[in-house]
């Protein structure tokens, strides 16, 4: 099997880095994988707190040849979360077809590799797929439900694409903005109203906020593509740990990994219905959790806005 080479973006936190990598190793294909380490830099203000953990991210990558083949990449300065990733992303898909990536607090199943590698593989050539993604929501599916379904949907915890999909990427979101508000789709972009995707967007467009995942999620949809999803997700987002996040990170983002292989892959190149409303019913119950103001923007920040987090 042909394995895609795998990004890791990393800043200042060792105690996650760690994490993310020993779970890695426990994953067949890392030990023949090539991996690329993106360490973003200090920030002009930097604290001697700060200083002393992104030596020790940097130490850390350096600890051991994680697997077959590591490439390190250090910036000088801070260039934030979604510079890092844009550009990270585009240089590795520059000298390869197909990527994988990581930040430093995501946790994977032993098998998220084996599933990654299999689906890029799989729908390299298919164009109305633009991604392969780790992750699901903590929703409840049926027995029989596939172990995979397709949403016209882009998602940020541990995904993959290749080169010609991810050149759909838009950076200027005010373009992404227009074209979904001229087609009259912002309610779908927001699933059903249940999420606020598109107020996110603008704040992009209006330089209030910088955000990647958006607008490769809005990229994603305004050119009618569908990613891969597993019912069960294969990444543990581990983040919050130690914040001030007053939600119930369990129940919003989920906690538990599969720890089986995935037996199926869709063939059925079409966005799941089902899926989708129970996405939007899955936001729908957190939205009525009427969570304080500080928690809510502490989550746009941690989880939507990661650059701020920085």
């Amino acid at each position: 099997m042909k394995l895609s080479p795998i990004i890791v973006f990393a800043y200042n936190r060792p105690i996650y880095l760690r994490q993310t990598l020993e779970a890695l190793e426990k994953n067949a294909e890392f030990k023949d994988s090539k991996l690329y380490f993106f360490c973003d830099g200090p920030k002009l203000n930097a604290t001697s707190s700060d200083l002393e953990n992104i030596h020790e991210v940097r130490a850390l990558v350096r600890e051991k040849k994680w697997c077959k083949d590591v490439t390190i990449l250090e910036s000088n300065s801070n260039k934030g979360l979604a510079e890092s990733i844009i550009n990270g992303v585009t240089m590795v898909l520059e000298e390869h077809n197909s990527v994988i990536v990581l930040e430093d607090d995501l946790v994977t199943s032993p098998y998220f590799l084996n599933f990654m590698n299999i689906a890029l593989n799989k729908y390299e050539q298919n164009d109305e797929v633009i991604a392969i993604n780790g992750y699901n929501y903590p929703i409840k599916y049926e027995d029989n439900f596939p172990d995979t379904f397709f949403l016209k949907n882009a998602d940020c915890f541990g995904w993959g694409t290749w080169k010609k999909k991810w050149d759909l990427f838009e950076r200027d979101a005010s373009v992404l903005v227009k074209k979904i508000e001229a087609e009259g789709q912002s309610k779908e972009f927001d699933f059903d109203g249940q999420y606020p995707y598109m107020k996110m967007l603008k704040g992009v467009a209006n330089g209030k906020i910088n955000s990647w995942a958006i607008r490769w999620y809005a990229s994603c949809f305004v050119n009618n593509k569908i990613s891969l999803f597993p019912k069960k997700s294969l990444v543990r987002n581990i983040g919050s740990i130690g914040t001030n996040f007053k939600a119930d990170n369990k129940d919003i983002l989920g906690w538990d990994i599969y720890p089986h292989p995935i037996a199926y892959y869709e063939n059925k190149l079409v966005e799941d219905t089902e899926s989708r409303k129970k996405c939007s019913k899955h936001f729908r119950k957190y939205n009525r959790r009427r969570l304080s103001l500080s928690s809510v923007k502490y989550f746009y920040k941690r989880f939507i806005y990661p650059n701020l987090a920085r």
